[in-house]
C-alpha cells in the first residue's frame, strides 16, 4: 500500500482535490506498518519471555504491559527481611519481576507492581546509607524503590555493577512511574464501540489502538500510533512451571494487539450479510466508483491517461 500510495501522489497533479487526502493516507499507512512491527516485536519479546518463566505465581503477565528492560541486578525487600541476592530483573510497564536466573530458565521470586502503590525512586549516591549486610562489592551503585501501604513503609533495594548501568535503570524506571502517575491523574478515556474497550488513542498499559511505552508508553514516539492495550486480568493465576498456559503464550499476535482471549466458539458463525447495492459515488469522488467487476475497472483504465487511477468495491468478496 505504501507503493501504491506513492505512485498515485507522483502522477497527481498538485492542483487535484484528492493530493492532500492521498498524503495523509500515506502518512497513517506509513505509521501503522511502524506500529505493527514494533508491536509485534513486543509480542514476540514476551512469549520468548514466558516460555523460559517458572514457577510463576503472580497476576496475568499480560496486565504489566509491554517489557521494557531485564538484566543482572542485585535486589532486597525490606519486607521479607532477607539479605540482598542476585536476581534476573525484568521491567515492564506496570511491574517488576524478579526470577532467579538458572540456566535457560528464569524462577520467578518476587513481583512489584508498580500500578498498585505510589511509587517514588531514590538513588543512594552511596552504599554507606545501608547496614553492612546489604553491602555488596561487585554491585555497588544502589537505588530504591519506596511505597507507604497502609501505615507500612515499603522498599525495594536495587543495586548494579556500574554507574552506567544503574543510570539507564533508574531512568527508565522513572519514566514508567512518570507515566502511571500522569495515567493516574488523566480523566477517564472514551472507549468506543467495536475496539474491544480499547481507545483509539491515549491509555497506557500494556501497547494496541492503544498504550504502553514512549515508543513504550501510552502513544508510540516514532509513529504516532497509539499502542497495544492491556487485555483485561483473567481469573486465577499462572500455574507454577506453567507458562504455555499462560492465556498470553496460546493468543495471536492479532488477538494480543486487541485484547481479544482466544476462545473456541460454541456455535456456527452467523453467515456474512448480503452485499450491500453499489452506491453511485458522490460528485466530488469519482475516483470511487463503487462495486465494479476487475474487468469493467481494467476496461475502463485501459484507454485513460497514465496516472489514472479509481477505487472499487469487489463483486465477488464482501
Amino acid at each position: 500500500y505504501p507503493l501504491l500510495l506513492k505512485e498515485l501522489i507522483k502522477y497527481t497533479p498538485d492542483a487535484h482535490p484528492d493530493k492532500e487526502n492521498l498524503r495523509a493516507a500515506l502518512l497513517a499507512v506509513e505509521n501503522l506498518a511502524k506500529f505493527i512491527n514494533e508491536t509485534k516485536k513486543d509480542h514476540d519479546t514476551l512469549k520468548s519471555m514466558l516460555a523460559s518463566l517458572r514457577q510463576y505465581s503472580g497476576r496475568p503477565i499480560q496486565t504489566y504491559g509491554v517489557l521494557i528492560k531485564d538484566g543482572d541486578l542485585l535486589y532486597r525487600c525490606d519486607a521479607t527481611k532477607q539479605r540482598q541476592k542476585l536476581r534476573y530483573v525484568f521491567l515492564f510497564n506496570n511491574g517488576v519481576l524478579c526470577c532467579k536466573a538458572k540456566g535457560p530458565y528464569y524462577h520467578f521470586k518476587a513481583a512489584i507492581d508498580l500500578d498498585q502503590l505510589e511509587y517514588t525512586l531514590e538513588d543512594l549516591p552511596s552504599a554507606a546509607a545501608l547496614a553492612k549486610a546489604d553491602q555488596d562489592s561487585k554491585h555497588s551503585f544502589y537505588w530504591v524503590l519506596r511505597a507507604r501501604k497502609g501505615t507500612t513503609d515499603i522498599e525495594h533495594v536495587f543495586a548494579a555493577k556500574s554507574q552506567a548501568t544503574k543510570k539507564k535503570w533508574i531512568a527508565e524506571m522513572e519514566l514508567q512511574l512518570q507515566t502511571l502517575r500522569d495515567r493516574r491523574a488523566a480523566p477517564p478515556a472514551t472507549l468506543p464501540r467495536g475496539m474491544g474497550g480499547v481507545p483509539l488513542r491515549g491509555d497506557g498499559a500494556g501497547s494496541r489502538l492503544e498504550s504502553a511505552r514512549a515508543s513504550r508508553h501510552s502513544v508510540d514516539s516514532r509513529s504516532g500510533m497509539p499502542l497495544p492495550a492491556v487485555p483485561p486480568p483473567a481469573p486465577g493465576v499462572i500455574p507454577p512451571s506453567a507458562a504455555d498456559k499462560s492465556p498470553i503464550a496460546k493468543q495471536s499476535y492479532e488477538q494480543w494487539v486487541i485484547g481479544t482471549p482466544p476462545s473456541r466458539p460454541t456455535s456456527p458463525p452467523a453467515p456474512p450479510p448480503p452485499p450491500a447495492p453499489a452506491e453511485s459515488a458522490p460528485a466530488n469522488e469519482r475516483w470511487f466508483a463503487g462495486r465494479m467487476p476487475r474487468g469493467k475497472a481494467d476496461q475502463l483504465l485501459e484507454a485513460a491517461s497514465p496516472g489514472t487511477y479509481l477505487v472499487r468495491e469487489s463483486d465477488s468478496r464482501p
